[in-house]
């Protein structure tokens, strides 16, 4: 609250403010209530487990299959309802604002048990993620706050360049800025480090400290101090999903019993999230998956030791291999099917995904997880690097098939044509081996 109203604060696009903070941390505060809430209602919270497959038969899903990080054993949960909202749709990208343990698991777990995925190809880039190469928080957010109250982004020769992209400088929207900076840079124009400047002088110390504490104390973990530094190096940043699982409005997907809410359901952003509606969707879509899978459970009776196939597929392959497959995806995807795409670079994308997947295909293994025997140690590693192939590819996919520039959706070959954004949505849904691909009319 701040003066007896709340404290309100103007995000990129917005004419108004009308983004209900608490200082830089409101997304930890929220998480903080909602777990003393669960706490005291007499949830019982299990930390450290990896869900990895649902356990389904076609028609209703009964639960989930997840393994156990610190004892190594495979465990599975019944359940007469599953919500899943597991986020980090930009894990396949070498610059990203999400932390290492996000996976986009919950998408691709609905997506191998045969749901529909709908816009893929809308993956937002945050105009500012601090560029501190070789970090582990490489690619952490700057608060966009900063950016529309008087932050200055600038290029190697010093000038302001985003007013000759957009009269709002700034202040425009996420896609508008994260894709001229990337533009700049991708003109000669950026630093040796290939980022841009952000200037920051405009703001008091005393603002800073007061309205960004959680900002200032996460980058002095990168030897940054925003309270003597007044040029931050910055670069467009992976930051949010907008694809995701198909979901009715009750955040319900095709299997019943099972929800999906936040950055794991697709549809509620359109092409182009807007700074602050991430967490508005994932309090009002969480809260009515929630409500309506209560509803289901009070409907149905638990079903255990279903005969479900209960293998989990991996890449049996050493951890130096398993890295530097990785660090390979992540560049053709941020060279190919990031900011800017077009037919040549995400074909080139998509055939170096295919043969890549070919080159391993005979080191795929299956762990039975009814074995009752621990898991092998690089199953984790394994799944997690192929999960990431299959949604390099989705993503990729259906960037090739929308033939226009909407959103965070930028074709070159389609520069400011909309040719279908407003006549079709296409959904990918996986049958067998094979993707089924289907333009549906809105």
């Amino acid at each position: 609250m701040k003066g007896g109203g709340y404290d309100v604060g103007t995000y990129g696009g917005s004419t108004n403010s009308r983004s209900v903070h608490r200082f830089d941390i409101t997304g930890l505060q929220i998480v903080q209530i909602l777990v003393q809430r669960s706490i005291l209602n007499g949830v019982h919270i299990k930390e450290h487990r990896w869900g990895t497959k649902l356990i389904h038969d076609g028609t209703r899903c009964h639960g989930v299959i997840a393994f156990n990080k610190e004892t190594g054993e495979a465990e599975t949960y019944y359940a007469k309802s599953v919500v899943l909202a597991t986020g980090g749709g930009a894990c396949v990208y070498p610059i990203a604002s999400i932390s290492f343990d996000k996976l986009a698991s919950g998408i691709l777990m609905g997506y191998e048990a045969g749901l529909p995925l709908v816009d893929m190809e809308m993956v937002q880039f945050h105009p500012t993620g601090v560029l501190v190469k070789g970090h582990p928080l490489n690619g952490c957010l700057l608060e966009e706050e900063m950016r529309t109250q008087g932050g200055v982004l600038l290029n190697r020769d010093g000038k302001r360049y985003m007013f000759d992209y957009d009269s709002r400088a700034e202040s425009a929207t996420r896609d508008i800025v994260a894709r001229s900076t990337y533009l700049e840079i991708m003109n000669g124009r950026g630093t040796d480090n290939g980022g841009v400047m952000f200037d920051i002088s405009k703001f008091s110390k005393e603002k800073i400290k007061a309205r960004f504490p959680q900002t200032v104390k996460r980058l002095r973990a990168c030897d940054i101090d925003l309270l003597k530094q007044n040029q931050i190096e910055i670069s467009p940043t992976a930051h949010f999903l907008m694809g995701g699982l198909e979901i009715d409005e009750n955040g319900a997907t095709g299997l019943k019993g099972l929800f999906a809410c936040g950055e794991d359901a697709g549809g509620i952003h359109g092409g182009n999230r807007l700074g602050g509606n991430g967490v508005a969707d994932a309090l009002v879509f969480g809260y009515k998956a929630g409500v309506f899978a209560a509803k289901h459970a009070d409907k149905v009776l638990i079903q255990t030791g279903l005969k479900d196939n209960a293998k989990i597929n991996y890449y049996d392959l050493s951890t130096s291999e398993i890295k530097n497959i990785d660090q390979g995806l992540k560049q053709i995807m941020w060279e190919n099917v990031g900011l800017v795409r077009s037919k040549d670079g995400l074909t080139k994308a998509l055939n170096y995904l295919e043969k890549t997947k070919k080159n391993f295909q005979q080191n795929i293994k299956d762990y039975d997880v009814k074995s009752g025997l621990n898991y092998p140690s690089n199953l984790i590693s394994g799944k997690t690097l192929m999960w990431k192939m299959q949604l390099a590819t989705l993503i990729a996919t259906s960037s090739l098939l929308r033939e226009d520039s909407i959103g965070a959706h930028y074709r070159l070959d389609f520069d400011n044509k909309i040719k279908n954004a407003n006549k079709y949505n296409t959904t990918i849904t996986k049958k067998g081996c094979d993707f089924i691909i289907d333009r549906k009319a809105k």
